[in-house]
Order: C-alpha cells, then structure tokens, then sequence
C-alpha cells in the first residue's frame, strides 16, 4: 500500500512554542508586537507546520487521517504511517465503509502490520505527537521552530537577499535543518 494523502482530523490544542517565546527570542519590542499578533501566531503556525512536514513528525498530539491506495510493489501488509511518533491507531477503514478489526493489525512503531492484506484504499485514522504539552517537544525541535519563524518574520515579502539567493531553492536554511535532522524519520533504506 502507497500512502497519498493526510488530514488532520483533530488539531493540536496549543503550538510546542509560545508567541512571548518567540517575541524574547526575536527580540521585538513593544510597538512592534502590539501592531502585529496576528503575524507573530501566523509565522509560528507556519514554522511549527514546516517542521512537522520536514521531521515527518507531530510535535503536540493531533488526530490524523491517512489514505493509503494499493500498489504494485507492496505485498499490502504494511502501511508505513507518514507522521510518528504514533500514540495508536483508532481505526482502519475502505473507503466504501468496511472497518478493519482491532486483531487483524498491530503497530509497531510507525508501521500497522496487517495479518491479511487490504483490498483497496484504506484509511487510518491515528493519533501521533510527543505528548499533549510542550514540555513533551524535545528542545532541538522548538529551537528550530524559533530559528525558522524568524526566517519568516525577517523575509516577509518573499524576496531573499543576495547572501541567501542559493539557498532559497533549498527552503529550510542549514542551521534550521541541522537542528532538524537528528528527529527526522528516515523512509527507505
């Protein structure tokens, strides 16, 4: 099975970093964040979304909907869940409706290891994230969500400054990645 697409079904209740964390660690004074609150919520949503999306991780518990359709290389018996750190698996279903028995799978890690194989598309509704606070999130992910939010701050308007002209394809600059990487989940070998 090939997974395709994920949805959140249930947000998490709060980010892994807090706007005034944010504000000390950017330094901004006053006026400028009483003139901007929403901005400041907005970039940390997009800096902790980002990182989720690089780690391949939840960093707060959330609900998740996985689709998973068949392919021609897998013998259908794993489905290799696209976020860890996967807390359980609520329920596995076609999309025509038939739900898969609790007994019939098991996880293990970020893999549900079917005892029968699927028959067509499946969908995995799961619960994923470090835990339900920030004191969960280990500390390298919020730095990286506090260095990549002030990335988005200071380049607001897209553009990038000559300096960062060969970075820009790239995204995430180095220093957010290598405080990434080490809590990024590999796929393949």
């Amino acid at each position: 099975m090939r997974f395709v697409e994920i949805e959140i079904v249930t947000a998490p209740a709060k980010l892994p970093v807090t706007e005034q964390e944010f504000i000390d660690h950017a330094r901004l004074n006053g006026i400028t964040v009483a003139r901007q609150p929403e901005l400041i919520a907005r970039e940390l949503a997009a800096a902790t979304r980002r990182g989720e999306q690089y780690c391949r991780r939840s960093f707060i518990t959330q609900t998740l909907n996985a689709l998973f359709v068949p392919d021609t290389v897998s013998n259908g018996l794993v489905l290799l869940l696209p976020r860890g750190k996967v807390q359980g698996v609520t329920s596995i279903e076609s999309p025509a409706g038939a739900v898969v028995d609790p007994a019939g799978y098991s996880l293990v890690l970020n893999a549900v290891m079917l005892t029968t194989p699927l028959a067509g598309a499946a969908s995995v509704i799961f619960d994923s994230g470090y835990g339900d606070d920030a004191d969960d999130v280990p500390e390298g992910i919020k730095e990286g969500i506090l260095q990549y939010a002030m990335v988005l701050y200071e380049n607001r308007s897209g553009g990038r400054e000559q300096k960062y002209a060969s970075m820009a394809a790239q995204g995430i600059p180095d220093g957010v990645r290598d405080v990434w990487r080490p809590f990024q989940i590999e796929i393949g070998g």
